[in-house]
């Protein structure tokens, strides 16, 4: 859910000639899913034409981790939390990193710069996004870009062209990454972020350590940083039956980190299946 919360004044122009929105492929992407072996940049070349369900069909057969084809209940929680602080962390003018994004629940507003990152890219170019130009058409009029059904959207080079120019003139950088998180390259990613956001993403212990890795090195937790220059958030179910993973499982995983960190609740929910957003502070 990704969502645009922009805020300009009548008459205000925002110049963003200086930005470097995306870097181009260097050849097609294969709308089939991806196993990747390295760090890979998308952009919006690679969504497909149209947004429907049939779409999915061409990679659900592949090896691979499809747990961003869904929006998981964590990811709401997730969002509910970033809106109800949005008075307290302002997200403009900061470097946002999401990672395993999936569908994205990552908020914008302007001059801000979006880094997505899933596994898969089959998964940014059919679900994160569409998923993204969606939210930005039920906000604009482009219902002329809209298919025979209200749940289709026709993405064309016109909408993409005006989707492009939108970001321009709210300076918003979206940027788009495929690969393990291993792979994940903070130089060609120009740096540390202030607000790095995963959920669901703790639920296999074996990626546990990685995983932490990079929320570590995408808050610059060796630099000197103050105590209000990073938020690191992580939404999560306690305990991910069957896979082995958890909230207890992730906590040992960010203690026993080379220097560590502390994990703090900030929300949850203790009926039914028990739900955490959690924030991370690293030593």
């Amino acid at each position: 859910m990704f969502k645009f919360n922009f805020d300009v004044e009548d008459g205000t122009e925002q110049s963003t000639a200086d930005m470097n929105h995306t870097t181009p492929n260097n050849g097609p992407h294969s709308v089939q899913a991806v196993v990747p072996e390295s760090f890979t940049e998308l952009s919006l070349a690679d969504a497909q034409p149209s947004i429907n369900e049939r779409s999915a069909l061409h990679f659900l057969d592949a090896p691979s981790d499809l747990g961003g084809l869904k929006t998981w209940e964590c990811s709401l929680d997730l969002a509910s939390y970033l809106d109800g602080i949005s008075s307290q962390f302002d997200v403009s003018g900061k470097r946002v990193l999401e990672i395993g994004c999936g569908t994205s629940i990552t908020p914008s507003q302007n001059q801000t710069h979006i880094h997505l990152q899933d596994y898969n890219a089959s998964v940014l170019e059919l679900v994160t996004i569409p998923n993204i130009i969606l939210t930005w058409c039920s906000h604009s009029a482009c219902q002329e870009e809209r298919a025979d059904s209200p749940l289709e959207l026709n993405i064309s080079e016109s909408l993409k062209d005006a989707f492009n120019q939108s970001l321009m003139t709210y300076g918003v950088n979206l940027r788009f990454f495929s690969g393990s998180w291993d792979t994940f390259d903070l130089q060609k990613s120009c740096g540390s972020y202030n607000l790095v956001l995963t959920s669901e993403t703790i639920y296999r212990m074996e990626s546990l350590p990685s995983l932490t890795a990079i929320m570590r090195s995408a808050c610059n937790a060796e630099g000197p940083k103050g105590v209000n220059d990073y938020l690191c958030l992580v939404a999560a179910k306690v305990l991910y039956f069957g896979v082995g993973g958890g909230v207890a499982e992730f906590v040992h995983c960010v203690r026993d980190l080379d220097k560590g960190g502390a994990v703090e609740t900030v929300w949850e929910k203790t009926q039914g299946v028990e739900r955490r957003v959690m924030s991370v502070r690293w030593n």
